[in-house]
């Protein structure tokens, strides 16, 4: 990428022709950020929505559209890990493998340091990423922001574990399936989603059975998802790179999300006095009041808490 401002191209992206929106800052360029559009398909809106983050850190934005006739649910919010009977694909065939090669493309034979953002459908596609895909560059953070479903750290399949896509059982086998229920684990996975964004009517939560053992509605699922992240871990034995940020005042908006300081607590790239990062430090939910007695209530780290009241 050259230049400066925003732009649009179209790229053959592991031997797929993807159109990209991109942003490059007027300063030197510190980083690479990649994101994944949610449902409504629009990449270009999620790209514009990060252009003052872009400019305050030097961020280089890559914004791949996955448009719905090429990459339906299965393929783009599930990955494209198992076919329409639940039987795992080759690993040629997922859609997750054109992460990495978004991310070549990017540096171009560079060298930045980059964050993983997915927002709701997007965010679903990097829950997949961070469960199943090899990934040759290490990110920085993998921000998985407000998803209908996550990928639980499960092997097996339900009712003692979870299948994929919705779990990691029956993709891998032996020793291999244990080795990526650690990666995925040890990975520097940040599960965020806003205070506001526990509706359980939402009609765009997913509602088969697999998504509702997560739980109601996208807040107590993160939670949820979270929580067995860190027994799961701690069992094993691993590192436990997750951290779980849930952010107040927001509901499921891609823009409040991405507004400068609310992202760069979520990404660590605040200073640790200032409050936003204060707030949002090591997944402690704050303006989630413990110890009234009644209430909708979300388990987060072993502690139950309170969900904000709707005024």
């Amino acid at each position: 990428m050259t230049g400066t401002g925003s732009d649009s191209c179209t790229a053959v992206i592991g031997n797929v022709r993807m159109t990209l929106y991109t942003h490059h800052p007027a300063r030197e360029a510190q980083g690479l950020m990649l994101m994944c559009h949610g449902n409504s398909g629009n990449a270009e809106a999620l790209r514009d929505f990060a252009l003052p983050l872009s400019e305050r850190l030097g961020l280089i934005i890559v914004a791949p559209l996955f448009d719905r006739k090429r990459f339906p649910p299965v393929a783009y919010q599930r990955g494209h890990i198992t076919d329409g009977h639940g039987r795992p694909r080759p690993p040629e065939q997922w859609a997750t493998r054109l992460v990495p090669a978004l991310i070549d493309w990017a540096l171009d034979g560079g060298s930045l340091p980059y964050w993983l953002w997915g927002f709701s459908a997007g965010a679903q596609f990097l829950s997949r990423v961070a469960a199943f895909q090899p990934l040759r560059i290490a990110p920085e953070r993998i921000v998985i922001v407000s998803p209908s479903v996550h990928v639980q750290p499960l092997l097996g399949r339900w009712p003692s574990g979870e299948a994929a896509p919705y779990g990691l059982g029956g993709v891998f086998h032996g020793d291999e399936e244990q080795e990526v229920q650690r990666r995925y684990l040890e990975r520097p996975v940040t599960l965020c989603v806003g205070a506001e964004d526990h509706e359980a009517t939402d009609p765009t939560l997913g509602r088969n059975r697999a998504a509702r053992r997560q739980g109601p509605d996208r807040l107590a699922r993160a939670a949820r998802t979270f929580d067995l992240g860190a027994m799961t871990a701690l069992r094993l034995g691993c590192d436990f790179g997750w951290q779980l940020k849930i952010v107040p005042g927001v509901g499921h908006s891609a823009r409040d999300m991405l507004e400068p300081l609310r992202a760069m607590a979520i990404m660590d790239l605040l200073p640790e006095t200032r409050p936003e990062a204060q707030r949002l430090r090591e997944g402690l939910p704050f303006e989630l009041v413990p110890g009234r007695r009644s209430g909708p209530k979300i388990r987060v780290g072993g502690r139950w808490f309170d969900l904000p009241r709707k005024s």
